[in-house]
């Protein structure tokens, strides 16, 4: 329980990162303090008994494939590699995912580690939707350092109409010549937008990775707001109107993030939600309203065309080196290398650092994950069934609708090793754990036929990718 205790405060960190938004916090170091009380938490739990490791295949995949990593980073930059490996966020991701998983694996906690996160989101949510309609600043930031966009800006406080009004510099601001400026938006806690599209901080700065965790929370609140009775009571009364206005919230964020992929994660996730909890035909009715949510866009034309244009030339890049290292890849974390753009697309990263089999564990994940949840959900009903079934059927929607929107941003994202595709895995992870506990003759089996179907499905799938994104763009 200690454990668990400190996993909430680990996750509620994780995705708010207030010690990058205060320097008060900062100084107080959380990241450490957080690793310390977790090392206590866990010593404690082990002492009474109340930690048990139980071996699965969602984890052991995402685990093979870390170590495939490895291997691919020792190959391509040697001795030197690895030591970029052990202290990489990719591996203390990966950590990160088996804590949630470990941790959170009663129908309770994982409520409770649900609930949080719906807080969480809500929160980043309340603090970038202002940004859209905040006054316009002049905001400095290094262009080599952030590769082309203000990710790291600062401002100087002065208002602006454009760009342009920001270079004209006063006399005490020559040491600032160097800088590129911006016309930003600006927001609560000293955040602005970026190109004016609305972000948050660490993991969040970015505005499509951002939309992402959004559209998880959306999922997970509107599954706490339809919670059945079961053993527990659901989410009625004021607490169900507090959750429906925090998922409008999280929408309007998403909206303000300007993020194409996550407006399609988003009406994916609904259309998918109402196919699962109410039927068919609701769902053939709920497409055209979700339709405008994936097409609204509130992006400049020329901004978007020119997004388009780069991530289809950074994916053949990546592509390329692909064909030209298919067994080891160029190695994790060098994507840099070979594009000045990151891979924008999931598969294509993973097939590009990691090779034909790495693309291969990364599929074979996502398999997984996909068939875990079909399987809950349509698990036959019986006489003696246990009283949390409705239960699990109901979150096993919940999460299955999150995981078609994951699914859908990952197509668009370069996450293959982001704490944003890892996080959702940990808590698939976590759910298979209370159904083990709670239908102890389920199993989630893995033959090596799906095995070596994956690994095919991972070699084919770069190509298609790529076949299907030129033919659709050109």
């Amino acid at each position: 329980m200690a454990s668990f205790i400190v996993l909430l405060a680990i996750v509620a960190h994780r995705f708010l990162r207030l010690d990058l938004l205060d320097e008060r916090i900062a100084r107080l170091h959380p990241p450490a303090v957080l690793a310390v009380l977790l090392a206590l938490a866990l010593g404690w739990d082990v002492l009474r008994g109340g930690l048990r490791l139980r071996a699965q295949a969602l984890l052991m995949v995402q685990w093979a494939l870390c170590g495939w990593a490895a291997v691919c980073k020792l190959v391509a930059d040697g001795v030197a590699g690895m030591r970029a490996f052990v202290s990489s966020n990719y591996l203390k991701d990966v950590v990160f995912l088996t804590l949630v998983g470990v941790l959170s694996g009663t129908l309770e906690r994982l409520r409770t580690l649900i609930w949080v996160f719906v807080a969480v989101m809500t929160f980043v949510a309340a603090v970038v939707t202002p940004q859209r309609v905040g006054d316009r600043r002049c905001y400095y930031y290094d262009y080599g350092r952030s590769q082309g966009l203000n990710y790291e800006q600062k401002t100087d406080g002065r208002p602006c109409l454009a760009a342009a009004d920001c270079y004209e510099l006063p006399a005490g601001e020559q040491h600032l010549r160097g800088m590129s400026w911006a016309c930003e938006r600006r927001g609560p806690l000293g955040l602005a937008t970026v190109v004016e599209r609305a972000r948050y901080v660490g993991s969040m700065a970015e505005p499509n990775s951002m939309s992402l965790a959004l559209v998880m929370g959306c999922a997970l609140a509107l599954g706490l707001a339809t919670w059945p009775r079961g053993r527990r009571r659901g989410s009625r009364g004021l607490l169900r109107v507090v959750l429906l206005a925090s998922t409008a919230l999280m929408t309007a964020a998403v909206l303000a993030a300007a993020s194409r992929a996550g407006q399609a994660a988003l009406a994916l996730m609904l259309v998918t939600l109402v196919l699962l909890r109410i039927g068919p035909w609701a769902a053939v009715l709920m497409a055209p309203l979700a339709l405008p949510l994936a097409l609204l866009s509130t992006r400049r034309t020329a901004e978007a065309a020119y997004s388009t244009t780069t991530r289809v030339r950074t994916m053949l890049n990546g592509y390329q080196a692909y064909l030209d290292h298919p067994l080891f890849g160029v190695g994790l974390d060098n994507y840099g290398r070979i594009s000045d753009l990151n891979a924008h697309n999931s598969f294509i990263l993973a097939a590009t650092e990691c090779g034909i089999l790495g693309i291969g564990l990364f599929v074979l994940g996502v398999y997984l994950a996909l068939k875990l949840l079909v399987k809950v959900w349509r698990w036959p009903r019986a006489e003696q069934e246990p009283a949390s079934l409705e239960e699990l059927r109901h979150l096993a929607a919940i999460l299955l609708a999150m995981l078609v929107g994951v699914c859908s941003c990952i197509t668009f994202e370069s996450l293959s090793f982001d704490v944003m595709w890892l996080f959702p895995v940990g808590m698939l992870a976590a759910f298979y754990r209370v159904v083990q506990e709670e239908i102890p003759a389920f199993e989630l089996d893995l033959h090596i036929g799906e095995i070596l179907a994956a690994l095919a499905v991972g070699a084919l799938v770069p190509p298609v990718i790529v076949g299907v994104t030129t033919a659709l763009v050109y």
